[in-house]
């Protein structure tokens, strides 16, 4: 079965009217496609503004026809010029450094530093490792492998081809401008026209490269409207720049029409929803709200707003959190929302109120996931993907993600002093916006702008604030254990997606944890999509994970050409979730080995006293696990045929020592891991060599041990996850967590 075919059975009934809306649009663009790119006139583009002024001049500007003079064309677009970069017209983001500078001592240096790569045309993305591209830059070209489109209308270019091993991504990484935005902070930095220029130079290579609708970098909606976005922040900064010419002023404004009109005509509204719809939305958003010169941006933004209010109500669960399974689209579409309700906010646009409580909880979500070192859990796919970057540091962000970022953001919009708290000094992308202190004026979680230092975290908070401990988030299945600096995130969630898993793994009943800043069992991350598909399977494999497998097989079965699907195979089911001062205590089963027969569950203990933890798996033959709540291995009356069992723990990059079955890190200073067998019946041992992707495109090697076993059903396993500094016994730690292992298996 194709994966189209596949994907048509799978679409609910209820789908049916937006699939064949979009199938049929596809349809229509691809066959009405023109064979070459057709420009926007001048008289086309002026007729496209609203009257910019009270004069008669402005008037006349919209009623220029293709009949005019020259001459006339002339004044109407250097009237526009005049404009757009005259200093009457509002600004979102400040035009000088001085007030990040002042409140994140090194932002200065780090924007000057992160430019010159970018006057160098040096780039570093999704893995690449710092690249020259010469001069022109090849806008249409994976760098990586050196593949490089044709200049073709876009639905007659091929953009994945598994075999060959290309990556379109890293073409639409590059066109999203995101070192744009870094050009323009330089020039805000330094008053120095290089980077306007560089600015200027690059979107005028990139245009003359990418007619609209030609090559890979209008492929999709999604990356217009990143483009769009990245290009309003620069351009924001950068319109008063003196050496901006007037042609550059008329090229990049023509150009933000033309991205507009793609967007709205070619939204990615098929079945399953994602998070490239509601980019598209959000595209729609910015460019509404900051172009109202347009007389097609109050289209824009009922196309943007109203889609909104429909994809958060149907991407975002009850709960906040977004539906694709994964942690780092959940930040992205995070990302994406609030930087859309900041624009509208300080454009004096009006929010549906459903976007607001819909966001505020979706912000909840990362400050609940977020573990101490300021990063989100791996689950779940992450390609590292951003909206808009204002911080200085990106380059040196684990995940590429900034989710600290977003509290701070969001601590300020909506007065939330928790947020301020877990943001920890991650302010700088607050301070460029221009105006985003007085949206709280005089409100308990307002920022303080200016004065010495970074002042993050609890310094900025005028109220009393909760300290974040174990939450759940029930709609993902995301649970996290927490107690001062001991962390543990469970995943117990389905597919996501409407079961298609977009963006899942082979995750459920896998966990992540880590004690302070140091990670200690990990979610290995994404690595690549269809740049290696190999890899890409891999790495969303069961086997990728802190789970375990039955008979070698996935817990969803994944099809090896189809990179965005799995096997709905597994459901979920959180039997218990119970949390106090002194524990924490879940328990969950899956229904991903129900074809072998086979039912597996899994309890996670957590004392907050003593710091330790106990992971606890059962796995039974399927109808002997009916209608109870808990069981015990000894129950022999069910006993089954025997089955191959591997239980995986992968570490972060941290040496590790076995002695017999009992293992634990080396790390020459600071806290240390040891994973202790407590239930090892039938139980051995070994260690491989993994791999741990941070971000996309990038991966480190790190050790991995499996626990095996042979044996009949029922069979239960124990750990005890136990953290420590200096010397450790491990008959010391049995002695230790055997009560509580008994309390948990006597429960009923």
């Amino acid at each position: 079965m194709t994966g189209n075919w596949a994907r048509a059975r799978a679409v609910p009934l209820r789908a049916v009217p937006r699939v064949a809306a979009n199938l049929i649009g596809r349809r229509w663009h691809a066959l009405t496609a023109p064979r070459a790119p057709r420009p926007l006139s001048d008289a086309d583009f002026l007729h496209a503004l609203r009257p910019l002024g009270d004069s008669g001049d402005a008037d006349r500007s919209s009623r220029v026809t293709h009949r005019a003079s020259r001459s006339t064309l002339d004044a109407r677009l250097a009237s526009v010029v005049e404009h757009f970069r005259g200093p009457d017209r509002p600004r979102l983001f400040h035009s000088s450094a001085e007030i990040v500078e002042a409140s994140h001592p090194g932002a200065r240096q780090r924007l000057i530093a992160r430019a010159a790569n970018v006057l160098a045309h040096r780039f570093d993305l999704l893995g690449s490792g710092p690249i020259d591209l010469g001069v022109p830059i090849e806008w249409r070209r994976d760098f990586k492998s050196g593949h490089a489109w044709a200049l073709a209308h876009h639905t007659r270019l091929t953009l994945v081809d598994l075999r060959a091993g290309f990556d379109v991504k890293v073409a639409w990484e590059l066109s999203r401008f995101h070192h744009g935005v870094a050009l323009a902070q330089a020039w805000a930095a330094t008053g120095s026209a290089l980077y306007a220029d560089e600015f200027a130079a690059q979107v005028k290579s990139w245009l003359a490269q990418n007619p609209p609708e030609f090559g890979p970098n209008w492929a999709n909606a999604m990356e217009a409207a990143i483009r769009a976005a990245n290009w309003l922040t620069a351009y924001d900064i950068l319109a008063a720049a003196p050496s901006l010419s007037p042609e550059f002023h008329i090229a990049i404004l023509k150009s933000l029409l033309s991205h507009g009109r793609y967007i709205a005509s070619h939204l990615e509204s098929g079945w399953p929803g994602s998070n490239h719809y509601l980019a598209d939305l959000c595209g729609l958003v910015w460019l509404g709200a900051l172009l109202p010169e347009f007389r097609e941006s109050q289209r824009w933004l009922h196309i943007g707003l109203s889609g909104l209010v429909g994809e958060l109500r149907h991407q975002v669960y009850d709960d906040g959190a977004d539906y694709e399974a994964s942690a780092g689209y959940h930040c992205l579409v995070t990302e994406m929302a609030l930087w859309s309700v900041i624009v509208c906010r300080l454009r004096g646009v009006s929010i549906p109120p459903f976007i607001l409580a819909r966001l505020e909880k979706m912000l909840d979500v990362i400050a609940g996931l977020l573990k101490p070192d300021g990063t989100l859990p791996a689950f779940g796919d992450l390609d590292s993907g951003r909206w808009l970057a204002l911080e200085s540091d990106t380059d040196r962000l684990p995940s590429g993600q900034d989710p600290q970022g977003l509290l701070a953001l969001g601590a300020v919009l909506f007065e939330h002093d928790d947020w301020a708290v877990a943001a920890g000094d991650r302010w700088e992308a607050a301070f460029w916006v221009k105006g985003l202190e007085a949206t709280k004026e005089g409100g308990g979680g307002a920022v303080e702008q200016g004065g010495k230092g970074a002042r993050g975290g609890a310094s900025r908070v005028t109220r009393h604030s909760t300290p974040i401990t174990s939450v759940t988030f029930p709609n993902a299945g995301w649970y996290v254990m927490r107690h001062g600096d001991r962390y543990l995130a469970f995943e117990a969630g389905d597919n996501g997606s409407d079961g298609w898993g977009l963006h899942a793994h082979n995750d459920a009943l896998s966990f992540e944890l880590a004690v302070g800043e140091r990670g200690f069992l990990v979610d290995p991350g994404s690595y690549l999509y269809t740049g290696d598909f190999r890899a890409r399977n891999a790495f969303r494999a069961t086997a990728a994970h802190n789970t375990l497998i039955v008979d070698g097989a996935e817990i969803n079965r994944i099809p090896e050409l189809d990179m965005f699907r799995l096997g709905n195979d597994a459901k979920v089911n959180v039997i218990r979730w119970a949390t106090d001062g002194a524990r924490d205590f879940v328990e969950a089963e899956h229904t991903g080995f129900l074809r072998l027969g086979v039912r597996q569950r899994r309890q996670i203990h957590f004392d907050k006293r003593q710091g330790f933890w106990l992971v606890r798996d059962l796995i039974f033959e399927a109808a002997a696990t009916r209608g109870r709540s808990s069981a015990r291995a000894d129950d022999r009356d069910a006993r089954g045929g025997e089955h191959s069992i591997d239980i995986y723990f992968h570490f972060a990059p941290l040496p590790i020592v076995a002695d017999g079955l009992a293992v634990r890190t080396a790390c020459g200073s600071g806290v240390n891991l040891l994973i202790l067998p407590l239930r090892k019946k039938w139980l051995t041992l070994s260690q491989h060599p993994g791999w741990v992707s941070p971000r996309y495109g990038v991966r480190v090697s790190a050790p991995v041990v499996r626990y095996s076993a042979r044996a009949a059903l029922p069979v239960e396993f124990a750990f005890a996850l136990w953290p420590f500094e200096g010397e450790i016994v491990p008959d010391e730690v049995r002695t230790l967590t055997e009560p509580a292992l008994r309390a948990i298996t006597d429960s009923k």
